[in-house]
């Protein structure tokens, strides 16, 4: 007979009661009444117990009763977790005016098995859908057991650098409407795969590649890093794609370009300088590096109105307004009047091959820890090796603070 772990985020007193009995009847009906139940009452909370162990089926109210922006996010936020992690998520609510119809278009990616509404519940579906889900995992329990991080006996500083350290990872190379690049889906593949074999959660790392990192994808991601990470946090955005610069019209300014970027609806269809910058001062971690690998040989294209002017990359003026804050680093590929190199016969971008050099030990001291300014005086002192017309450069408002664990 199988054994489940359920977890139940749940506040009030009468739901936790009811949502638990009506789980144990489900339990019962397919002769599984021992399986363990564990109820939380703080998404906080519920975030680290998801992550601390295995579980077959989490049912959330998704808004804890509180209709705010901030507690939704929260919800999404676990409901993320639990998709990357493969577990089943039903999602119950009695937040005052958020519909069926708004929860599947807020969760419909992450795998919301099944909704329910307290103002109208109905006992015997619910507890179909849980037995539903539990007998679906009678088959693939012990490939859900080993698809799932367990924790890992690891030094204790890296046991701490998981549970205060996140990364949001894009990588863009097979654009829909500009030029393709060759590279930059290795960049971010590599670099989510380092950071966590050097420290990181896998549950704290997201990416996002290609057809992910769309304009709205990429700004939820920040937006959820925004309402989940805490001061004393540390948190790495990387981001390998075309920046662009316009010059001319109404939409002159400065953007980075998502997969659906079109340069003839570049407002439209690209991230702003300002909307980026707005983006990062909404995270609240005390320390924040920002890698930009954006301004690669090639260029974006050419806008069709002769008025216009189109530069590749970013300029310095956009990068002195990302770093305003305390705790702020930024990273750049190489200076805005050069471009990115990618050479022949290596897998990653001149610049993500030195910066994955430095986070695997290339820099670490001799208790494991690297450092963002000795991250970056290895790959400033090595790329113009290669290319001396390619030269990384840095914008900062922190110390020198650990950015991972070498293992």
């Amino acid at each position: 007979m199988a054994e489940y772990k359920i977890l139940l985020v749940e506040d009030d007193l009468f739901w936790q009661d009811l949502l638990e009995r009506k789980i144990r009847l489900a339990l019962r009906g397919i002769d599984d009444p021992k399986s363990a139940i564990t109820i939380v009452e703080l998404f906080d909370q519920a975030y680290n117990t998801i992550k601390n162990d295995c579980w077959h089926l989490l049912v959330t109210d998704i808004g804890l009763g509180d209709p705010s922006v901030s507690m939704l996010k929260k919800g999404m936020h676990l409901a993320d977790l639990a998709h990357e992690l493969n577990i089943p998520v039903i999602a119950v609510s009695g937040t005052p005016g958020l519909s069926r119809k708004d929860v599947s278009n807020l969760y419909e990616k992450f795998g919301i098995f099944s909704f329910f509404d307290k103002l109208d519940f109905d006992h015997s579906s619910f507890i179909t859908k849980v037995q539903a889900v539990l007998q679906k995992q009678i088959t693939t329990s012990s490939q859900h057991q080993n698809s799932v991080q367990k924790p890992s006996q690891i030094p204790e500083a890296i046991a701490t650098i998981q549970s205060n350290y996140y990364a949001l990872v894009i990588g863009i190379a097979n654009y829909h409407h500009i030029r393709p690049l060759s590279k930059t889906t290795n960049d971010a593949s590599d670099l989510h795969e380092t950071l966590i074999q050097n420290g990181y959660s896998q549950t704290n790392v997201t990416i996002l590649l290609d057809q992910d990192a769309t304009k709205a994808a990429i700004s939820q991601k920040l937006e959820l890093l925004a309402s989940h990470v805490k001061a004393h946090d540390t948190v790495i955005i990387f981001f390998s794609g075309h920046g662009a610069r316009l010059f001319g019209g109404f939409s002159s300014g400065e953007y980075l370009c998502p997969v659906e970027a079109e340069i003839n609806k570049i407002k439209d269809t690209c991230i702003s300088d300002a909307e980026f910058t707005n983006a990062l001062r909404a995270i609240h971690a005390s320390r924040l590096v920002v890698f930009l690998d954006s301004c690669h040989s090639g260029g974006v294209g050419e806008p069709k109105d002769l008025l216009y002017q189109l530069e590749a990359g970013l300029s310095e003026k956009t990068y002195n307004h990302l770093v305003q804050g305390e705790g702020r680093v930024i990273i750049a590929s190489c200076k805005s009047d050069e471009v990115s190199w990618e050479l022949p016969g290596m897998r990653n971008g001149l610049f993500t091959y030195y910066l994955l050099e430095g986070i695997r030990g290339k820099v670490a001291k001799a208790d494991g820890t690297v450092r963002i300014f000795d991250l970056f005086s290895y790959i400033s002192e090595h790329v113009p090796k290669h290319k001396p017309e390619q030269n990384p450069f840095l914008k900062s408002q922190a110390e020198n603070f650990i950015v991972a664990i070498t293992k």
